[in-house]
């Protein structure tokens, strides 16, 4: 697959080549051998020796991507066999482990802002990964989806007991969710415009929508392309396909009608919901910071 134009302004007109190297070239065959492994990197390499590692900026959006994707096929063999799971899986659990805290503190905010005791409450969590942020608000929240396409991901959720539900499940009972969060998820996917409207019309009226990508402003904002970049991070060879700063991220979600949630609302319900601690004022500086500069974004719809 070839993506000749921005994802965002649909046009080609702005467009900036900020490196193109082959993939068995030295720095990138580095990446994969540390990063996957050697005998996996050999094998990546046999299967795409005909694709560039190209990544092309939209001037007029601030928005970067990788040019050439690799097909389905390939890629659901990445995150089902080249990714080890039990790697995967153990820094999910450690991860949400040391932010059973956090959630809390994101759900009470949340809870607040959409206006509905805990009963009453749906929550999407898109692209759940191994579910282990469900389980954490699952004692919070009574109705949570999880919604995940990886085969080995789908199975773990079941066997947490947790409510894994289908996209085409979600059109056909026509169900809608006050809360949907999609946590480093955009990033990966070639088809990032049918996601966005679809997490639109999934969404309650004034419900709220969650979207967390990794920072691509360094990447964005330099004259030079670093090799220093092609690590893991916004614009990670294979896996992270698209890159965005807070001006790319906030343009994108407007142009699918969400509407951002104003910072002093965010503030209010954080503040409201919680108990003055040291951990929630951190979590509400971390709040203005990515209102302004980050690219986590809190968006509601009409």
């Amino acid at each position: 697959m070839i993506r000749n134009k921005c994802l965002i302004c649909k046009s080609n007109q702005f467009l900036t080549n900020l490196i193109k190297l082959k993939y068995s070239d030295k720095y990138i065959k580095k990446f994969l051998d540390e990063y996957y492994s050697v005998s996996s990197s050999r094998n990546i390499l046999q299967k795409i020796k005909y694709l560039d590692y190209e990544i092309v900026k939209c001037e007029k959006c601030q928005f970067v991507w990788q040019k050439f994707i690799p097909n389905p096929k390939f890629l659901k063999n990445l995150y089902e066999i080249i990714i080890d799971k039990k790697t995967s899986l153990k820094k999910s659990i450690y991860k949400h482990k040391s932010s059973k805290n956090n959630d809390k503190i994101q759900i009470d905010q949340i809870r607040h802002l959409v206006g509905k005791k805990n009963i009453k409450i749906k929550v999407l969590d898109y692209g759940a990964g191994w579910g282990h942020w469900a389980k954490n608000i699952r004692s919070e929240i009574n109705k949570v989806f999880c919604l995940e396409y990886s085969t080995s991901r789908m199975k773990y959720i079941k066997k947490m007991r947790l409510n894994l539900i289908k996209e085409d499940q979600i059109i056909k009972k026509n169900i809608k969710f006050d809360f949907i969060r999609c946590e480093q998820v955009v990033e990966h996917l070639p088809e990032l415009q049918s996601t966005l409207s679809f997490l639109y019309k999934v969404l309650n009226k004034k419900g709220i929508i969650y979207i967390s990508v990794p920072n691509g402003n360094k990447i964005v904002s330099s004259d030079k392309f670093s090799l220093n970049y092609i690590q893991k991070g916004p614009v990670q060879p294979l896996e992270h396909l698209n890159c965005f700063n807070n001006f790319s991220l906030n343009k994108i979600l407007r142009m699918h009608n969400f509407k951002k949630v104003p910072i002093q609302n965010l503030i209010y319900a954080k503040w409201y919901s919680n108990k003055l601690s040291f951990k929630n004022f951190k979590s509400i500086l971390r709040d203005i910071y990515n209102y302004y500069f980050g690219t986590t974004l809190i968006y509601t719809k009409n």
